[in-house]
């Protein structure tokens, strides 16, 4: 299981699957096509950047989205595919919407929620502080529900990867970055910035071809880790981060040409 940000093309996509959703509460036929067009997603949404989808096996199973208000994020949508109903995608998505709320500056979320996910959404942690009459069916009360977010300060502000470029250009190409530690180790190696240097010098010594992905690690669909790098802890061991997944793009914050000296030594980056 992944999240992953929408695509522009997913709109039409992500909207029949807010349908297949909401139908999945027993709904009849007359009222799903009145709700239609608040399930709608805007292409607009998706191109601001805060529409996210869960993937089970490369399958679409869920999806949220934010907006901004003037005082607090609105969880403006949060669907899951009846399918993938029960194997956590909701909570996933609702761990991951709460994490890009604070992103967002926001310390508060909240949701109008359909009466029967309220449930869910105080499981979560919300509590209902209002009601509000539905836009779609006259005398039908929907719950207002709110998430007092706390802010969380990384072990880091940033983490970096040393990338060859060729590889970074791929990576634009294909919408995210995978190296072949992946596959052999299982997650990409990333450095803190007091660690680059040292990192380069014993590993890429006079490389010409390098540069740095920063990364914020609030941003990171994928699960990061601090761990030692022969995989064995020993108290007072350094930590280095590992990414456990791919890198999604929308992670990295800057992207800057690494070059050694004339001796091909690299000196710490000024990040």
């Amino acid at each position: 299981m992944q999240i992953r940000p929408a695509r522009l093309e997913e709109a039409q996509l992500l909207s029949e699957l807010a349908l297949r959703s909401k139908a999945h509460w027993g709904y009849d036929d007359a009222f799903l096509d009145a709700c239609r067009p608040v399930l709608m997603v805007e292409a607009s949404s998706i191109e601001s950047g805060w529409v996210y989808v869960v993937e089970i096996a490369e399958c679409s199973a869920g999806f949220y989205s934010l907006k901004p208000l003037e005082d607090a994020i609105d969880l403006d949508m949060l669907f899951v595919d009846p399918w993938a109903i029960g194997q956590g995608c909701g909570a996933r998505l609702f761990a991951h919407a709460c994490a890009m709320a604070q992103r967002l500056g926001g310390t508060r979320l909240i949701v109008e929620s359909d009466p029967n996910a309220e449930a869910f959404y105080v499981r979560m942690g919300m509590a209902r502080y209002a009601e509000r009459e539905s836009s779609v069916q006259a005398g039908r009360w929907l719950p207002l529900l709110a998430l007092e977010l706390q802010r969380e300060k990384p072990i880091v502000d940033v983490i970096v990867h040393m990338a060859a470029r060729a590889d970074w250009e791929r990576a634009q190409a294909e919408g995210a970055y995978r190296v072949e530690s992946l596959l052999t180790a299982g997650f990409i190696h990333f450095s803190t910035p007091a660690q680059v240097a040292r990192v380069a010098n014993a590993i890429y010594a006079g490389r010409a071809d390098l540069v740095l992905l920063v990364v914020d690690p609030s941003r990171l669909t994928a699960t990061l880790k601090y761990e030692p790098p022969t995989g064995t802890y020993t108290p007072g061991e350094e930590l280095f981060p590992h990414l456990y997944g791919p890198l999604n793009l929308d992670a990295v914050v800057r992207v800057m040409p690494y070059l050694p000296d004339a001796n091909g030594t690299f000196a710490p980056p000024s990040l």
